[in-house]
């Protein structure tokens, strides 16, 4: 799913990617991180993307903020 972010009264982030995995790390008190990913960790023994010679690999991400006040 999309992953969302809300400062309750304050802030909504919602992120969209056109990866179907997400990381977020919240280790830290002050701060957040939210990263789409193209697979999981061992994705190379799963499932490689295999991308030929000439030819590109993208991924996209869109931020939709809202403001809640």
């Amino acid at each position: 799913g999309r992953p969302r972010l809300t400062w309750p009264g304050i802030l909504e982030l919602e992120i969209e990617a056109s990866c179907d995995h997400w990381v977020v790390y919240d280790g830290l008190e002050h701060a957040i991180c939210v990263e789409p990913q193209t697979g999981p960790p061992d994705f190379t023994t799963i499932r490689p993307a295999v991308v030929e010679a000439g030819a590109s690999l993208e991924a996209t991400m869109t931020w939709r903020w809202r403001r809640l006040r």
